[in-house]
């Protein structure tokens, strides 16, 4: 038996990132606790994004998280601004080159072109089911 989906999710910490940055590739992006968005990353584990590192990303990869998926990014060990207090956080480097106009402008309209009228919570569509539709609504292994 496949035990993979038994196991919690592995939240990132900022020790995860104290002996240096790590490099990962971003797998989806999906709604977590507290009404923010986690970042589920191809090595299984999971971000959970502040708005530092929200801001970091859209400005580089488009207000759209499809448009995140598949870059590549650097984690490494920093501090953001929370309630008025400087507090170490697990940070985010855009690596993947940033997107241009012109291409979030084309991911957007695949994105709105026949899906369901239903709002992922980020801004964007679900991806549409049966016919042409993409198999890349697996579940992502843990």
């Amino acid at each position: 038996m496949d035990m993979r989906k038994f196991r919690g999710e592995r939240f990132l910490k900022v020790a995860d990132v104290a002996d240096g940055p790590i490099q990962k590739r971003i797998a989806a992006v999906k709604m977590g606790k507290w009404d923010k968005p986690d970042l589920v990353l191809f090595s299984g584990s999971v971000l959970s994004l502040n708005a530092t590192n929200t801001e970091i990303l859209s400005r580089a990869y488009g207000d759209d998280s499809g448009g995140w998926i598949d870059r590549d990014i650097e984690l490494f060990h920093g501090e953001i601004e929370y309630q008025g207090k400087m507090q170490e956080a697990v940070k985010v480097r855009p690596l993947s080159p940033s997107i241009s106009a012109a291409d979030r402008a084309a991911i957007t309209k695949k994105l709105d072109a026949g899906t369901a009228a239903k709002d992922d919570g980020f801004g964007g569509k679900p991806a549409r089911k049966g016919k042409g539709a993409s198999d890349m609504d697996d579940e992502i292994p843990f």
